[in-house]
This record gives structure tokens, C-alpha cells and sequence, in this order.
């Protein structure tokens, strides 16, 4: 626990919280204003991503072998890591339905959290 005047002693979670903030930020600029109901369902995408991480490091020869995320230990399932949201175009963005948004959201949080974090 660190003293909330003395953020820079946090270390890699601080690191990990700016840089989900970030990318928050960036996406629901571009994406303008969700209800309430929108905006809890991309930020639980949002949530699922960053808890699908592994915390250790993947061993490309041996695929089948199991590799801790956070997720295993909120849920406490051992699932395997989700694949990526569906595909699609930033033209979704504007549907009138509810979900297409939220879903188009959750593929740019994805594509822009992967690239924030492995830099």
C-alpha cells in the first residue's frame, strides 16, 4: 500500500492503471457519450481485457500449456484466455442499436491496450 500523495511509488500496477487510463480516455473521446448502461458494459470489456493478461511468461513451443491471468484468480476458473472481440468498422460506432457500439468499443480498447502495454 502506498500513500495516495505518493503515486510513483506504486510501480508497475500505477504503470498498468496509467495506461488503461489512457487508453480509456483516447477511446471515449473518440467514441462521445455512452448511458449509463453502455458505459458499465464497455468498461467490463474493458476489465476482461486487462484481466486477460498473462502475469507470466507464455511458452511459445509448448501452446497447451496453462498460464495464470488475473481473471483466474477473480473467478477462480482456470478458462483460457477470450479471443479478441468480433471485427468491426468504425461505421458500427454510429448504429442505432446498443450493442454494436459498445462491442466496436471493446475491439479498439483491445487493439490500443495491446499496443500500450507491449511498449
Amino acid at each position: 500500500m502506498n500513500s495516495p500523495n505518493a503515486s510513483h511509488q506504486g510501480g508497475v500496477w500505477e504503470r498498468q492503471i496509467r495506461s488503461v487510463r489512457t487508453v480509456l480516455n483516447e477511446i471515449l473521446t473518440y467514441y462521445g457519450r455512452f448511458d449509463t448502461a453502455m458505459l458499465r458494459t464497455a468498461f467490463y470489456e474493458a476489465m476482461d481485457t486487462v484481466n486477460s493478461r498473462p502475469l507470466s511468461v507464455m511458452n511459445i513451443n509448448d501452446p497447451q500449456e496453462s498460464v495464470i491471468i488475473p481473471n483466474h484468480v477473480l473467478t477462480q476458473k482456470s478458462s483460457q484466455v477470450p479471443s479478441p472481440p468480433g471485427q468491426f468498422t468504425d461505421t458500427d460506432a454510429y448504429s442505432r442499436t446498443r450493442w454494436k457500439p459498445v462491442q466496436s468499443f471493446a475491439e479498439e480498447f483491445w487493439k490500443t491496450w495491446k499496443l500500450e502495454y507491449l511498449t
